[in-house]
C-alpha cells in the first residue's frame, strides 16, 4: 500500500528542504527549542538540522513529544490532528462537502430504486 501524507496541518521544511505538515505544537515546540530558522529560499520556516540532537527517547519529555509528531524520517505524521482554529474550520468545510456529496448521492440513490 502507498504511503498517503493529507496535506494538512502546518507548512515547514525539513533540514533537507522537504516539505512537512505539522500541527501547531510541534511549530511550538521547535521555535521554544530554537530549531525553526526563516529560508528565504524555501520561502517558509526551515527546521534545523540539530534536531536531530532532541530525536533522543530520553528527551522526549523535554521536548513535549516532538519524536511523535515528526515521524519517522522528519516526514511528518501520517495524519495530522490540530487544533488551532485554522485546521478546525478547514476540517469544518471538508466535512460540510462531504455531507452534501452524500446527501446528494443518497438522493440520487432513491431516484433509481424509485424508478425500479
Amino acid at each position: 500500500m502507498a504511503d498517503v501524507r493529507l496535506k494538512w496541518g502546518h507548512k515547514v521544511f525539513d533540514p533537507d528542504g522537504k516539505p512537512v505538515q505539522l500541527p501547531a505544537k510541534a511549530l511550538v515546540t521547535l521555535r521554544r527549542l530554537g530549531l525553526l530558522e526563516k529560508n528565504r529560499d524555501l520561502g517558509g520556516m526551515q527546521i534545523s538540522p540539530r534536531i536531530h540532537l532532541f530525536l533522543t527517547a530520553e528527551l522526549d519529555a523535554l521536548t513535549d513529544g516532538l519524536r511523535r509528531s515528526l515521524g519517522t524520517n522528519l516526514e511528518g505524521p501520517t495524519v495530522v490532528l490540530c487544533p488551532c482554529r485554522a485546521c478546525k474550520r478547514k476540517w469544518a468545510e471538508l466535512l460540510a462537502q462531504l455531507k452534501d456529496g452524500l446527501e446528494d448521492f443518497h438522493a440520487d440513490m432513491q431516484v433509481q430504486g424509485s424508478a425500479e
